[in-house]
C-alpha cells in the first residue's frame, strides 16, 4: 500500500521494478486470451449480460453494478476478492466513496442537516444499499439479505487496507490519459516501453 500510494502521489516512478513486474502478469493474462474481444470498446454495463448469458467468467468491477442484474440469475451470481499473485503482500482492495454532501448556499441549512442524520441510521443506509447496490458506510452491523453485498462486506472487512480507483486519486492529465495509457497496453503489450515513457511523460506534469 505505500508504494501503490507513492505511485498515485506522483513520488514513485512507472519505471520501478515494481511497476514493470504488474504490467507483466497483466501480459500473461493478454497473452492468454482471458479478455474479450473488442473490451476496449465495451462499458461495464455491455459486460455485464455476459456474466449471466455464460459468455463471460469474471468481471473486475464493484458492487453497484448489482442492480443491473436481472433477479432470474442473480443467485447465480457470486463476489471474490482478486486472485492473490504474490501471497508475501497483504490483501488490499479498492473501495471507492461517494457520499451526500450539503452545498454552502443552501437555503435550509438546519433541513439539510436534519436529513443527512436520517440517511445516516443504520437502517436507512441498508434500504438504500440494497437499492443501490452500493455498501453502506455505517460501521453499525445491519444485516442485509443481498448475498453480493454480504460478500462484498466480507472482503472489505479483511482487507489490510483500502483506495480509491486509480482515476480518482490521480489528479489530471493523468487521470484520464494514464487510464487510455492502460488500454492502450492492453491492446498491444509489445508497447510496453512507449508506454512506461508517456506514464512519466505524464507524471512530470501532473505532479510538478
Amino acid at each position: 500500500m505505500k508504494f501503490h500510494q507513492e505511485l498515485l502521489s506522483g513520488t514513485a516512478s512507472y519505471k520501478d521494478p515494481r511497476v514493470i513486474n504488474v504490467f507483466e502478469h497483466w501480459r500473461i493474462l493478454v497473452d492468454k486470451g482471458y479478455f474479450l474481444d473488442g473490451h476496449e470498446h465495451l462499458t461495464w454495463r455491455d459486460v455485464v449480460p455476459y456474466l449471466y448469458r455464460d459468455k463471460g467468467g469474471m468481471t473486475l468491477l464493484g458492487s453497484f453494478w448489482t442492480s443491473d442484474i436481472p433477479s432470474s440469475f442473480y443467485d447465480d451470481i457470486g463476489m471474490v476478492s482478486f486472485p492473490v499473485i504474490d501471497s508475501q503482500i497483504p490483501v488490499y482492495e479498492q473501495a471507492p466513496t461517494d457520499v451526500f454532501m450539503i452545498p454552502s448556499n443552501v437555503r435550509n441549512e438546519s433541513g439539510a442537516q436534519r436529513f443527512l442524520q436520517y440517511l445516516a441510521l443504520p437502517e436507512v443506509q441498508t434500504k438504500l444499499s440494497n437499492a443501490f447496490g452500493m455498501l453502506a458506510p455505517n460501521p453499525i452491523n445491519v444485516d442485509s439479505d443481498d448475498h453480493l453485498l454480504n460478500k462484498s462486506y466480507q472482503i472489505l472487512d479483511e482487507a489490510a487496507g483500502l483506495s480509491q480507483f486509480y482515476d480518482r486519486d490521480n489528479p489530471e492529465p493523468i487521470s484520464t490519459e494514464g487510464m487510455n495509457e492502460f488500454a492502450r497496453f492492453v491492446d498491444d503489450p509489445n508497447q510496453l516501453s512507449e508506454v512506461l515513457d508517456e506514464l512519466e511523460r505524464l507524471r512530470a506534469i501532473s505532479f510538478k
